[in-house]
């Protein structure tokens, strides 16, 4: 053992000579340092701050601007999960450096919070950032894009998916479920491609958002009414104050939804380009500090201000926009915007490079009413003693919106009515005849199965004239 520690001992002796060196230099420098009048003293302490402080402002400015490293990867789905992920290729898409943030637009405003308890979001827009290629997308999705809700069995327009959340999740904060059926559901229409990020805002955070940087200049291509006709913003090129900027980006007066999510695209460049040529980038962090209350967002402050700083170095021709299209269409009578597959899967396959499968085009039907319940019939007859037969039934569900009565006369049938009553009285009868009918529900285009009824006019029942 002695000879081990003597080994020891000279393999490190000149690191121990070389640190009672550099001990002794720092004693020296510091007697030395005490040895200054008081104004030097302050001097030095005042220059080593400075340089500790741009030390670190510099690694702080320089951590911003890498905004891909403040992000944590998705996560891969479960195996055998049941979603669109088993439709591309899941590994070509997570060694992609992408962040995927989705932008929404409350219908909500003071005035609006006594009347509704829970708000539709009418502006979903996905900024998907690919760092590794340097690029930018803009994806808009129609409000009433038609869709699985979340992780749930249910279909319905996409701006119905918060509501789902917020009444039917089952976690204990209602605004937090809702943000998570959006997302998911935002991820369904894009074949599975996950979302963890958003930022949302209200009518009451557009309004002073836009106030706060001064207005955004913007051509405006009409006139914009309000529902009563009232013209609230005039065409032409000005600078759109809070209130003016909401009413162009709500209006559908021109071109419906897929017009205004374009428009709301186009005044969102402008309003980046206004924000980058007033200089207002440098300005972000102490803008952001002040209204950061106006947004609600999972982003840390870091991160806002990291894709604020990155977005500035883009012009607007270095934005590629898409808008997801779909065909017009209705079930029960509600409308629906039903997704274009081949433009669902041109989308997915520019903005996230995945070979997506076009899907067989949707097509949407009305709920198969119910057949009508308790078909039974009285006889009557009138003040002139003439003989009838009473039909009645009662509706099936509530899909039973319209109802066809036909007599059965051997191979032939005859429609006695169609009519949204639930009773009929059929004159064309005799004492002592049989006759038969069917009789079926309809909701718009589909029909319900039939009920059949035989009516005898048995002249023993037949009441006297006036008796029924």
């Amino acid at each position: 053992m002695s000879a081990i520690n003597k080994i020891i001992g000279k393999v490190f002796q000149p690191f121990k000579q070389t640190a009672v060196r550099a001990l002794a230099k720092a004693r020296k420098l510091f007697h030395r340092f005490l040895s200054l009048k008081t104004p030097y003293k302050i001097g030095v302490i005042v220059l080593l701050a400075a340089v500790t402080f741009t030390g670190c402002a510099s690694w702080y400015l320089s951590h911003l601007s890498r905004p891909e490293d403040l992000f944590e990867e998705d996560l891969k789905p479960e195996p055998g999960e049941e979603s669109d992920w088993n439709d591309w290729d899941v590994d070509a898409y997570f060694s992609q450096n992408i962040v995927n943030v989705i932008l929404l637009g409350f219908d909500r405003d003071e005035g609006r919070k006594n009347d509704y308890s829970v708000f539709r979001t009418d502006t979903i827009k996905v900024v998907s950032i690919n760092f590794d290629q340097e690029k930018i997308s803009i994806i808009n999705i129609p409000r009433d894009i038609y869709t699985r809700i979340g992780n749930t069995s249910t279909r319905d327009k996409i701006n119905h998916s918060y509501y789902y959340g917020y009444r039917y999740g089952d976690g204990s904060d209602h605004h937090a479920d809702g943000l998570a059926y959006t997302l998911g559901s935002v991820s369904n229409i894009l074949g599975g491609v996950p979302f963890k990020y958003y930022v949302a805002v209200d009518m009451d955070g557009v309004i002073e958002l836009v106030d706060a940087v001064g207005g955004v200049p913007f051509e405006v291509p009409f006139d914009v009414y309000s529902k009563n006709g009232q013209l609230l913003v005039r065409q032409g090129r000005q600078v759109l104050d809070g209130e003016k900027y909401l009413h162009y980006l709500r209006t559908r007066m021109v071109g419906g939804d897929i017009g205004r999510v374009d428009r709301q695209t186009d005044l969102l460049m402008a309003t980046l380009e206004h924000v980058k040529s007033k200089g207002l980038f440098k300005q972000l962090p102490v803008l952001y500090s002040h209204y950061q209350q106006l947004l609600d967002t999972n982003l840390s402050n870091k991160q806002v201000i990291s894709l604020a700083l990155y977005l500035r170095n883009f012009s607007r021709d270095k934005i590629d926009v898409y808008t997801l299209t779909g065909f017009n269409q209705s079930s029960d009578g509600v409308y629906y915007m039903v997704m274009d597959q081949e433009k669902r899967a041109e989308i997915i396959k520019a903005v996230f490079g995945l070979e997506f499968p076009v899907k067989e085009q949707e097509i949407l039907r009305d709920t198969v009413p119910k057949e009508p319940k308790n078909f039974s019939y009285s006889i009557i007859t009138n003040e002139t003693g003439d003989i009838g037969a009473g039909l009645t039934w009662l509706p099936g569900d509530k899909y039973n919106l319209l109802y066809r009565l036909y007599r059965i006369m051997g191979e032939e049938e005859t429609l006695l009515a169609e009519t949204k009553d639930t009773v009929y009285v059929d004159q064309e009868v005799q004492t002592g005849g049989i006759y038969h009918y069917r009789l079926e529900a309809v909701n718009r285009r589909e029909t319900s199965p039939s009920v059949t009824l035989q009516v005898y006019i048995d002249p023993a029942l037949v009441p006297p004239p006036g008796g029924g």
